[in-house]
């Protein structure tokens, strides 16, 4: 509904819209044979536009519709997540929640639900499961160097070569110089003078982190088909539980204060 001051809108006497008039209300109402020649006074004339007109049931005049009448004349038809509350006489939406993979509507529930098989939502997390696994091997983990610095040390299977080309180099010259080092690039601004021993760290906590996220992976792609749940199911959670297990690991093999924090808790 919008005010028009400068043009009226003529309806037939059922409320059917017919025209509109770039005239005032005051000016066309004075004449409106001079204005709109196929005016009739059977007509209703407005300076209001209408979405959804329909007839004033108390005087000779249109208004707008509600929304019930909006859905039970045809002139709105609900979209799926919609439905008409009556009590309110409003059309209310209802988004999508974010963990369907096939969402559905049932209209008479007035609620989503999932429309994928037991089978597709299985290939779903098998698919997922080592999307995650992968990124949060991106993500790694936060090494402390001896004078505190933090590294951010990531395990992509690059990395994990990285590892063992270090490793090797520093077993072969550590027989004539114990106290030989590299320098390890952990990104394109971030390197650091990493001995024997340092290496060793770095292996353990990022041979720890693989196979906790590999055991994790295994473990989410065999729940049974009947018991995937999607709400819960979710990369945060699949992060979280790598996280968990990931700390329970480390504190055996490198007892506090060696800090073990992974990197995407930062």
């Amino acid at each position: 509904m919008k005010y028009t001051p400068n043009k009226i809108h003529i309806y037939s006497a059922t409320g059917k819209y017919i025209a509109t008039q770039p005239y005032t209300l005051k000016d066309f109402e004075e004449d409106p044979k001079r204005f709109y020649d196929a005016w009739d006074n059977s007509m209703i004339v407005t300076d209001t536009w209408y979405d959804f007109p329909c007839l004033d049931g108390t005087k000779r005049g249109i208004r707008e519709m509600t929304a019930e009448e909006r859905v039970t004349s045809g002139s709105v038809d609900l979209q799926d997540g919609q439905y008409l509350e009556l009590a309110t006489g409003k059309i209310v939406s209802t988004p999508i929640p974010e963990w369907l993979l096939k969402p559905r509507w049932n209209k008479d529930k007035k609620e989503w639900y999932e429309g994928a098989t037991p089978d597709e939502l299985h290939d779903y997390i098998v698919d997922m499961s080592y999307k995650w696994r992968d990124e949060r091997f991106e993500l790694g983990f936060h090494w402390l160097d001896k004078k505190g610095g933090k590294h951010h040390q990531r395990v992509r299977e690059n990395d994990r070569s990285r590892f063992l080309e270090a490793k090797a180099v520093l077993e072969i010259t550590k027989e004539i110089d114990p106290n030989q080092t590299i320098e390890w690039q952990f990104s394109d601004t971030d390197s650091f003078d990493v001995d024997y021993n340092d290496i060793k760290d770095l292996m353990v906590m990022g041979g720890m982190l693989v196979q906790v996220g590999y055991r994790v992976n295994s473990a989410w792609r065999k729940v049974p088909k009947d018991k995937i749940d999607l709400k819960t199911m979710t990369r945060e959670n699949f992060f979280k539980t790598i996280d968990t297990e990931f700390k329970k690991v480390m504190v055996k093999y490198a007892p506090a204060p060696t800090p073990l924090t992974p990197a995407h808790e930062d």
